[in-house]
């Protein structure tokens, strides 16, 4: 709460020091109406409750968490022992007086703050009420102009407005026998002006804020301005559908009546209580032509958007999270029994006795050792027999394989010989070759294709040759040697000899052989195909015949290999 209300006073003062330094400017571009309506911006701050915004919105806060007193050790080693030395320097504490109860000054300004508008409120309200009292207490009705009353009454020297409720206006006797009709009807008409604006209630409105700057110089200089804007704005209603001559006269009678020997009767109207000043601003705001409508409307936006603008000032606080549920705590586990000691361990059994070392079971095994060694002996010079055996048949693949190479390369040169005679030997006519040479051409290529298949056919047959020589040798091995055929890795020819445990085992790559060959018979067809499909003098259906014969070869050559 007390936060609240400092807040308040903080911004309604400010608020107020704003009012205070723009009311003049407002009221040279907009109007003495707005102006005045200035002071409902501190008014509505005064009145705006506090906003609560929920919990989850409020900004969270680390908590400080202070490190626990530690607690004095005393330990006391010899409990019969007395030492006075120890004693005699032991620290003696101490006593700081202390107020019985902390003063909180905060609560004791604010309790002096409030005491103060308290009385300041008591106060001027009890002023209206003896004021009210004074002049009705001899008043004499003399008519009334729609609710309100008017009243003659030696209580006052010139017409006065007062009452919220029983609106009154309290006139000096004889004023409506004055013979000066013009001067009586203008002052008539400016506390009309005043009742019918509301600006007896608004008085009564705005007390509270003013209480609570009761101590603060701006609030005192805030109701003074508050006055005299709400006496330019009355004048303001009034002349404001006059015609400039009737304009003129209001002015007149304002200043006939403020400096002539009508002083009193021009106190209430002239506002003499609140200086010079507020004369002198009336008859300014008379001279100033009425706002326009576009002025009125650029006014009004910008008091709302002022308005709205209020609640940034408003008194933030956040709403208490919903408190814990009370949790109840499981009961505390029991203590753990103390684990039973283990059982002692078996005792090891006895150690055997050694056995002695020369006994006749050694004797034994020594002599198959023996026997071992020499079955061992016998072995290695079979498998050395049959490694030389195995040895003499790679030979002889060796050299099959190197006939089947010749073989081929024989092919290849026939071939070439004869391509190069079947295309650059022949007779030329117009460009083109002799359909009968190139019919003998096409005969010749395809007499070569069928030695080059005869040629795969013997390869074939060396191929299988070779094969049955290998599984010849294969077969004269027993299971210490052993000689494996094996797919060889791309681009690989080797041979491989790895010996465990007393056993041999050959690697040797049998399909390497028959692969360069067959390879070298598909280059030699491709080269020829090459060569046809480059030569342009050749016709155009007859070279499609021969590529796609050769393409057939070429094709049967790779499904080979």
């Amino acid at each position: 709460m007390t936060d609240y209300l400092l807040d308040t006073l903080l911004w309604t003062g400010m608020l107020i020091a704003l009012v205070l330094l723009v009311r003049r400017p407002v009221a040279r571009h907009f109007g003495a109406k707005a102006a005045y309506a200035l002071w409902l911006l501190p008014m509505v701050r005064l009145v705006m409750p506090p906003i609560t915004l929920p919990a989850m919105l409020a900004p969270t806060q680390d908590a400080v968490s202070l490190p626990p007193v530690a607690a004095a050790e005393v330990s006391i080693s010899h409990a019969n022992t007395f030492d006075p030395q120890a004693l005699a320097s032991a620290p003696v504490a101490s006593e700081v007086p202390r107020f019985a109860v902390d003063v909180d000054f905060v609560t004791l300004l604010v309790i002096l703050w409030l005491a103060g508008a308290a009385i300041f409120l008591v106060r001027r309200f009890y002023l209206y009420a003896v004021m009210r009292r004074d002049m009705l207490a001899e008043a004499r009705p003399m008519g009334e102009a729609g609710p309100i009353r008017l009243v003659e009454t030696p209580a006052t020297t010139g017409p006065v407005a007062f009452g919220v409720r029983d609106r009154v206006i309290a006139l000096p006797p004889g004023f409506l026998a004055k013979s000066d009709r013009r001067m009586r009807d203008l002052a008539l008409a400016h506390e009309l002006a005043h009742h019918r604006g509301r600006d007896l209630l608004v008085n009564f409105c705005v007390q509270p804020l003013f209480a609570l700057h009761w101590f603060n110089p701006l609030g005192w200089a805030g109701w003074r301005a508050l006055r005299r804007d709400q006496e330019a704005a009355c004048d303001a209603r009034v002349v404001e559908r006059m015609q400039r001559r009737e304009r003129a006269d209001y002015a007149e009678v304002i200043a006939r009546f403020a400096a002539g020997p009508h002083a009193a009767l021009a106190a209430p109207m002239a506002c003499p209580v609140l200086g010079d000043k507020s004369i002198i601003q009336r008859l300014r705001s008379l001279s100033m032509s009425d706002p326009t409508p576009r002025k009125k409307a650029t006014a009004k936006f910008l008091l709302t958007g002022a308005a709205l603008a209020l609640p940034l000032t408003a008194s933030i606080s956040y709403a208490k999270a919903d408190a814990d549920r009370d949790v109840t705590l499981p009961p505390a586990a029991p203590e753990a029994p103390d684990a039973p000691l283990p059982p002692a361990p078996p005792l090891p059994p006895e150690a055997p006795d050694a056995p002695e070392f020369w006994d006749a079971g050694y004797e034994e095994g020594e002599a198959a050792f023996e026997r071992a060694m020499l079955e061992g002996e016998r072995a290695e010079a079979e498998a050395e027999r049959k490694w030389q055996r195995a040895e003499r048949e790679w030979e002889r693949a060796e050299r099959q394989q190197e006939l089947a190479e010749e073989r081929m390369e024989q092919a290849e040169e026939r071939a070439e010989a004869r391509r190069v005679s079947m295309v650059h030997g022949k007779r030329i006519v117009h460009g083109e070759l002799d359909s009968a040479e190139m019919r003998e051409a096409l005969r010749e290529a395809r007499i070569e294709l069928r030695m080059a298949d005869e040629e795969l056919k013997r390869h074939a047959i060396d191929r299988r040759e070779l094969e049955r020589n290998i599984e010849t040798a294969l077969s004269a091995l027993d299971e210490t040697t052993r000689i494996v055929s094996v797919e060889c890795p791309r681009g690989t020819n080797y041979t491989q000899t790895n010996t465990v445990n007393g056993k041999t085992t050959v690697r040797i790559c049998a399909t390497k052989i028959a692969a360069e060959a067959l390879s070298h018979a598909r280059n030699g067809m491709i080269e020829a195909r090459e060569a046809i499909a480059a030569d342009r003098h050749m016709n155009r259906e007859d070279k499609r015949e021969a590529l796609r014969s050769l393409d057939r070869e070429i094709a049967k050559l790779q499904r080979e290999i």
